[in-house]
């Protein structure tokens, strides 16, 4: 995919969110090619732009197409020039929390091990949280409704950082946000017609006992460890 795409670039912070949304799924995205893309990131700096041509390289040698490409696509597409243009922090924000995304969501459940597709769908999508009184519970509240999250993985990095709201993705939190983001996050989710249904199934979410996943927040911080390992 990464033929014509040398001109795009990415806000370190875009690159890591998406990055870091990998981790919290499913997605079929092979080990070789996680530990690449994440070896690739670590040469990246804190803060400005690179460029996204490196990455798609990594992503294309998985066997299937990836959440990157997937992003790349889905921010091209309003872009006067889709092959010259940054990829902002927003669309980040943005491909978590819209109908695509949610709509990708529904294909897949599999009635095995997913009992609940209400939570499952609510909580796969990007959820503007504050932090609950203790460690790793999140409070989202949408329209007057309050949903606890338990046992959220908080990464490393960012567990050092003093801010009011974060965006949480499937069991991850996937960034901090502003109150600009916060609000535009809350304003895509409304404007998915069956979120506000299916939010009045969900009242909390616990990640050491999901559904018939078991304890995804292990599986989520061992694949967090894998790609940053300690020392």
């Amino acid at each position: 995919m990464n033929n014509g795409m040398n001109n795009i670039s990415i806000e370190t912070a875009a690159l890591k969110t998406i990055l870091y949304g990998i981790l919290s799924c499913q997605c079929p995205v092979s080990e070789k090619t996680e530990a690449s893309l994440f070896a690739e990131y670590r040469k990246t700096p804190e803060e400005g732009t690179v460029a996204i041509a490196p990455f798609l390289t990594i992503a294309d040698t998985n066997p299937v197409k990836t959440p990157l490409h997937l992003f790349v696509e889905f921010a091209s597409l309003y872009r006067e020039d889709p092959f010259e243009f940054t990829i902002t922090q927003d669309d980040a924000l943005r491909y978590f929390s819209t109908r695509p995304h949610f709509d990708r969501m529904l294909g897949p459940i599999n009635p095995l091990t997913i009992y609940d597709p209400a939570s499952h769908l609510v909580g796969h999508m990007m959820l503007p949280v504050s932090p609950g009184e203790k460690d790793g519970e999140y409070r989202f509240e949408h329209e007057g409704h309050v949903i606890q999250l338990k046992h959220i993985f908080l990464p490393p990095d960012m567990a050092k950082q003093k801010v009011e709201d974060y965006g949480v993705h499937f069991g991850m939190i996937l960034t901090t946000i502003d109150a600009r983001q916060k609000t535009m996050l809350h304003s895509h989710l409304q404007f998915i017609k069956e979120f506000p249904q299916l939010l009045e199934r969900v009242s909390e979410i616990d990640y050491t006992s999901y559904q018939g996943l078991g304890d995804y927040h292990m599986h989520i911080k061992r694949r967090y460890e894998r790609v940053f390992p300690k020392g």
